[in-house]
């Protein structure tokens, strides 16, 4: 579907609300009931301020995963992809790093998360089958002369092309004076190649609660990697996310989340990444099911809307929060404001 994508990082079963604020009507009601005896509606399921807060209670801890998770993790593969066309391959470098390669993709264990790239080859789309990153894949039977004179020491190297020298090096450098302190580092021809980055990760009891389960799903299109750089910081431009397949299967909250929609962009100013965008999900309870649309950056305010229909006609209410998620206000389709967030939490 393009550049459209399925938001994992609002996979929310709702936000947190809290009896405090200085709105009056968000503590008290109009007869001195107060917020925890205040009724609502909640899509036909009427309900207390407790039993609200429980509904929408455990949104901004998964926000919180998608800035530090999700996001994170994309770009840090995305970075890879960046140096790969900034400054080629140090293959000694990468021998040291934990890293497995096959059927043209790069994956990175990172604790709880997985970090990919796809690699293939331009114009026919076939994967890569070698592993650049594999000294085996630039030389191989390397010999090294050293010939030690009065001019000093010249050292000469002697080895067979391996499969991918030819089709994707445009300059080769080789030091070193022995085979154990070799080192090989290739400048590619970016041309020749096209990228996807993912990420994918699963989170079980989510802070102390047991069962719930968290499937995240990251992944760029697939990219020219010598366009990678106009891509991200070219103003206006950005590189979309898909987040199809992530869900959060909530014992805690007896509620099933999946994102559906959310065309997200990711952008880069300098070495500062940032991304913005809408998202659409969809929320199962053992009553019935609401409907979110909102956008999510890390530049500005953020916005929520809950519906009880997918047409999106009957508005719930809306959230408020700040780029942060540090805090904000639900405001009910009726007018009642109620605030939530860490911020509040903390209160």
């Amino acid at each position: 579907m393009g550049n459209s994508t399925k938001l994992w990082a609002l996979l929310s079963v709702g936000v947190v609300l809290v009896a405090c604020g200085e709105d009056k009507r968000s503590r008290e009601g109009e007869n001195g009931q107060t917020h925890q005896e205040l009724r609502y509606d909640l899509c036909g399921e009427p309900a207390t301020g407790t039993e609200a807060a429980a509904f929408f209670d455990g949104d901004l801890v998964i926000v919180g995963r998608v800035h530090e998770e999700g996001i994170s993790h994309t770009s840090a593969g995305v970075t890879i992809a960046l140096n790969l066309l900034l400054n080629g391959i140090d293959v000694r470098e990468w021998s040291e790093r934990e890293y497995s390669f096959s059927d043209g993709e790069l994956r990175m264990q990172t604790g709880d998360h997985l970090i990919g790239l796809r690699f293939s080859w331009r114009g026919d789309g076939e994967l890569l089958r070698h592993d650049p990153f594999a000294r085996s894949s630039w030389v191989r039977d390397v010999d090294v002369d050293v010939d030690v004179g009065w001019d000093g020491v010249d050292v000469d190297y002697d080895f067979e092309p391996g499969p991918l020298l030819e089709r994707l090096a445009e300059e080769v450098e080789i030091t070193g004076d022995s085979l154990s302190n070799l080192s090989i580092s290739v400048r590619i021809k970016p041309e020749m190649l096209a990228v996807q980055v993912f990420t994918v990760g699963r989170y079980e009891d989510l802070r102390g609660r047991l069962g719930d389960v968290l499937d995240l799903h990251v992944a760029t299109p697939t990219f020219n990697l010598d366009e990678l750089r106009e891509v991200i910081e070219q103003e206006g431009a950005g590189l979309g996310l898909d987040f199809t397949g992530t869900t959060l299967d909530s014992v805690t909250y007896d509620a099933y989340q999946e994102i559906f929609e959310a065309p997200i962009l990711l952008h880069r100013d300098e070495d500062t990444w940032w991304f913005e965008g809408d998202y659409r999900s969809r929320i199962e309870k053992r009553w019935g099911q609401v409907y979110t649309h909102g956008n999510v950056s890390n530049l500005e305010a953020n916005h929520t809307a809950y519906y009880c229909d997918a047409e999106e006609k009957r508005l719930l209410g809306t959230a408020h929060h700040d780029a942060q998620v540090a805090g904000g206000v639900f405001e009910f389709a009726d007018g009642r404001k109620v605030p939530y967030g860490l911020r509040s939490l903390r209160e």
